[in-house]
């Protein structure tokens, strides 16, 4: 194997190392961005949690029966 072989080998593995890297990269961004979306849908849902049971809280015992008997059948 003369030199030039052997550096073209060290450049081939070099660049493969690189495109490896990058794809993986790539991949670690692209699962940190589906991360952020679930994790704001889950605090926009809890948000909504939160103003729902902030409203049901204010309501009398009055207005709880009334709304609970207007979903009976």
């Amino acid at each position: 194997m003369t030199w030039v072989n052997i550096a073209l080998l060290l450049l081939q593995t070099a660049a493969s190392l690189i495109s490896w890297l990058r794809e993986k990269n790539q991949l670690d961004a692209g699962r940190d961005q589906e991360i952020a979306k679930t994790t704001a849908a889950i605090l926009v849902q809890t948000q909504s949690a939160r103003d729902v049971m902030a409203q049901v809280t204010g309501f009398s015992d009055e207005q709880v029966d009334t709304m609970l008997k207007g979903l009976e059948p």
